[in-house]
């Protein structure tokens, strides 16, 4: 219990970097990760020559093959000229390190289905939690203690920037949503609904574009999943229940898209007027400098042969950005999650980590679940305008859907006879709630039986 909940705490606590000592590169978040990892490795020692799971080996061949990536890159660099701050070298390269060790670690660790739940209970439970406070103050409830929480007027909370509490509050909205769909009772179903508004409330108020994009994406994902799994159940059952989610998720996805029209009803027409022309501004100058970006790393990789230049930012700031600041070496990178892996492991990296996302997404599929895949699709559309590779929540989320599409797996592959959807889905996500002992028992029920047929 103290492990899971040191690494919940980390995993949440990563993310607020206003709370780490001016100048330090770590915070408490990185302490607690650190203290989890110590604890995990001292716990699991004697679990060394045990056999690694499918999501283990997965995991283990990604950060293979990603570091083969970022090594050529780094040869590919010195060979060309190119020139890197080792300042930020080693700071990609260590954060690399942690959230490798990370997910590895996740995936290996004794029970891990069970102990990666827990987790996810707990750092649900904790970023409510601390989204509350950050609420608090915001509102002039609670004083801030020197932090800065608003960012003109964007709640930026702990961060030091407001799309890194939107991504936090994005991850924590459907990791609840998946609380809620694998709950076994009906107190443990209402938890993780009040868990997910909080989250809800602080992304909204970050203002996020891509917070706004990725929800409204999710929620469509969502509704197609329900749809698949409506069409796949039998005539009769469950008909009625995913009619009316499918209802109720449409109904959500047009609130959001329709919410910038509601705001100028209720507001004047100056205003309303003033606020859309900056916003449009705004928006404009965002897709200007991200289109060069992308423009400028798909030419820097192909000068590179899509090898690489190895880890850490190799672009230079444009000049109509104040941050970051100006410097002789590359400090900037292109924003685009594919498009920085890409600069960094080459087409090697880039492929492995697609191939990576793509397991976990039908391997969450096909054991029934549907938040889980969602929450995979709404983190792969933020990545889509955000640099997320480095963020320790992102893999421990990419680490619960291989770890739990592993495990489930071979239940739905030795059924002989064809049983409903629904059905097989319950009993899938019961399996997944007490680990692995269900499927040692069947293993030993079965082996009993072999014996006995033998003795007679």
């Amino acid at each position: 219990m103290i492990r899971d909940g040191l690494l919940a705490i980390g995993l949440v606590a990563a993310i607020f970097t206003q709370l780490r000592v001016s100048g330090a590169p770590i915070g408490p978040g990185e302490v607690s990760l650190l203290l989890w990892l110590l604890l995990s490795l001292v716990g699991s020692a004697h679990r060394l020559n045990a056999p690694l799971s499918s999501a283990s080996q997965r995991l283990l061949t990604f950060w293979a093959l990603f570091a083969a990536g970022l090594c050529v890159g780094l040869i590919t660099a010195y060979v060309v000229g190119e020139r890197n701050d080792p300042t930020l070298m080693r700071h990609d390269t260590i954060a690399f390190a942690l959230v490798a060790a990370i997910s590895l670690m996740a995936a290996i660790q004794h029970d891990a289905p069970r102990r990666l739940n827990r987790a996810a209970w707990l750092a649900a439970a904790f970023g409510s939690i601390c989204l509350g406070v950050q609420l608090a103050q915001a509102f002039g409830a609670l004083p801030t203690w020197g932090l800065e929480v608003w960012y003109y007027d964007r709640l930026c909370g702990w961060t030091t920037n407001a799309n890194q509490l939107a991504l936090l509050c994005l991850i924590l909205f459907f990791l609840s949503l998946h609380l809620l769909e694998t709950a076994a009772s009906g107190s443990a179903k209402l938890a993780a609904i009040s868990l997910a508004l909080l989250p809800l409330m602080a992304g909204l108020l970050t203002k996020s574009d891509t917070f706004l994009l990725s929800l409204v994406a999710g929620l469509l994902v969502l509704s197609a999943i329900r749809l698949w799994h409506w069409l796949r159940t039998p005539s009769g059952a469950g008909t009625r229940s995913s009619a009316g989610m499918l209802s109720v998720l449409a109904c959500l996805a047009m609130l959001l898209a329709s919410a910038p029209l509601v705001y100028s009803l209720v507001t004047s027409e100056t205003q309303t007027l003033r606020s859309v022309d900056s916003r449009t501004k705004v928006i404009e100058r965002d897709v200007a400098y991200r289109s060069q970006a992308l423009m400028r790393a798909l030419d820097r990789s192909v000068e590179s042969g899509f090898l690489g230049l190895g880890p850490g930012p190799h672009l230079m700031r444009p000049a109509n950005l104040r941050e970051p600041r100006y410097e002789a070496y590359p400090n900037f990178e292109v924003h685009n999650t594919l498009a920085d892996v890409m600069l960094q492991g080459g087409l090697l990296a880039v492929i492995a980590l697609v191939w990576l996302g793509g397991k976990a997404i039908t391997g969450t599929m096909s054991i029934g679940l549907t938040y889980l895949p969602t929450l995979l699709a709404a983190v792969a559309t933020f990545s889509m305008t955000h640099f997320i590779f480095r963020h320790p929540i992102v893999w421990f989320v990419l680490t619960l859907s291989l770890v739990l599409g592993s495990y489930a797996r071979p239940l739905v592959l030795r059924r002989q006879t064809p049983r409903p959807p629904k059905v097989m889905e319950d009993r899938i996500l019961r399996m997944t709630r007490v680990g692995l002992q269900g499927v040692g028992g069947k293993r030993r029920v079965k082996a009993t039986g072999r014996r006995s047929a033998g003795s007679h």
